[in-house]
């Protein structure tokens, strides 16, 4: 695999963090240590069925408008900022309490993308370290996936490289680290959730 760095021109640190608390007050112990030996933890239960469908529901509307605007199902991008639904998404406790305990009590969420691959659709998204595309440095960052629709294998759902955590950035060509909590189901939100600077 070929390394990918989205922004060649910066100076960055793009290795892994391993987290370090030994009082997590909603992860246990065995989550933190499969995210810091996988670069991510799965499953970890947020919504209900009632509450997804919900948000099912409300991702068709602002489907519904992106279109109407000219836009696709990857349109969606930074709309926490001018849309109550996606910024309540990202701020609904029991999924910051997750963020919480991988980085500390505070949080500055500095990217949504709320997606969507329609039927048909050919675009592929190759293996990849997420930070390798966000202008931060240190990466000390993660990304929240958030299904909203099931997904099989035909569907092309959210996966991880596991094991293959490396610090060095020199191996990232070889096995890329997603620091990524992922459903097992189909992605069709993601924001990104980085420590706040004065922590």
């Amino acid at each position: 695999m070929a390394e990918i760095d989205a922004y060649p021109e910066l100076a960055r640190d793009l290795r892994f963090f391993p987290v370090q608390n030994d009082a997590p007050t909603t992860l246990t112990p065995a989550q933190i240590e499969q995210f810091n030996a996988r670069g991510y933890i799965a499953p970890l239960d947020v919504y209900s069925p009632e509450e997804m469908s919900v948000h099912r529901a409300a991702f068709d509307e602002l489907m519904e408008e992106a279109r109407n605007g000219g836009g696709n199902g990857y349109s969606i991008n930074g709309w926490h900022r001018t849309h109550a639904v996606v910024h309540d998404m990202v701020t609904e406790a029991r999924i910051l309490d997750y963020l919480q305990d991988l980085l500390g009590e505070d949080l500055v969420c500095w990217g949504t993308h709320y997606f969507c691959k329609m039927p048909g659709d050919s675009k592929r998204v190759s293996w990849h370290q997420d930070a390798s595309y966000w202008p931060l440095t240190p990466s000390k960052t993660v990304t929240v996936w958030l299904a909203i629709d099931d997904a099989d294998a035909e569907m092309g759902p959210c996966r991880s490289c596991r094991d293959r955590i490396y610090t060095d950035r020199s191996r990232l060509s070889k096995v890329a680290p997603k620091r990524t909590t992922c459903s097992t189901k189909r992605s069709s939100t993601h924001s990104t959730t980085e420590r706040s600077p004065c922590s």
